[in-house]
């Protein structure tokens, strides 16, 4: 699920890794 929101947000699946690609992540879920 992760995964798939940051794909959503043009964010590859490599890049999660990286804490300011994350960030945004969490950000996005809320």
């Amino acid at each position: 699920r992760f995964a798939q929101l940051c794909e959503k947000h043009g964010i590859l699946r490599e890049n999660i890794i990286d804490l300011s690609n994350a960030n945004r992540c969490l950000q996005a879920r809320e």
